[in-house]
Parts: C-alpha cells; structure tokens; sequence
C-alpha cells in the first residue's frame, strides 16, 4: 500500500512526488525489466487530504485515527509552521478540526481521509 500526493497541487514539489509514485508502481510492475528483486504489484494506491493538493480531490476512504491521534499532535508540534512561527498558514487550526470534521463524516472521533486512485474504484460483481 502506498499513500502519496495527488495531483491537484498548486506545491511543484508535490506534483512531482504524484508523478514519480505512479512511475514507480507502473515500473515495479513490469516484469520485463531485469532487476535484483522480483516485480511488485502495489495492492492499494491512495492520495492524502492536503490542503496544498485540494484540487479535484474526493475523499472516498476514512480511516479511524482516534488511536493515534495524541501522538500525531506532538510530532506535528516539533515543526515550527504547525506551531504558526512560519506565519504562512495556521496547520495546527486547519489540520486538527479537518480530522474532527472527517471523523463526524465516518462516525468516528477523529478520521483522516483519503482518495482511492481511480484504477482501483471499479467493483466487479458477479451478482447483486
């Protein structure tokens, strides 16, 4: 499973992580190209909520961070912009009541959200 940036972003260094990530799956894939390792499928490609990335993105997968939601808080603390000292933009405010609003969109108490790729949005049933 890989979780990366998605494409809509305004943030260069984040369009081109979404485009090295979708290079990467496709060449790990291949089983043509010789390699020291064998080819990998990746099972699940998902892009994560940022507020750099906002454009197009659909959240369409919550995952239940109420177990590690305290511990995110005093990571996110050791970073001066999350503590507002970059004056740039206010993350702590933005990225805590985005978890809580998530988590009233799943029911849970807190939630990160996330975006399937498109390629793995396709269900096949044999039958209703």
């Amino acid at each position: 499973m890989i979780v990366t940036h998605w494409s809509g972003s305004w943030h260069k260094d984040h369009q081109n992580c979404h485009l090295i990530v979708r290079d990467a799956v496709f060449y790990a894939g291949l089983q043509t190209m010789e390699r020291k390792y064998p080819p990998h499928a990746v099972s699940q490609l998902f892009y994560a909520d940022n507020w750099e990335d906002a454009a197009n993105f659909v959240a369409d997968t919550y995952l239940n961070i109420e177990a590690v939601y305290e511990k995110w808080l005093e990571a996110c603390d050791l970073y001066p912009m999350w503590r507002g000292q970059t004056g740039f933009f206010r993350y702590n405010d933005y990225y805590t009541s985005l978890a809580v609003m998530r988590g009233c969109l799943a029911g849970f108490k807190y939630a990160a959200a996330l975006m399937s790729d498109p390629s793995q949005r396709t269900e096949r049933l044999q039958s209703l």
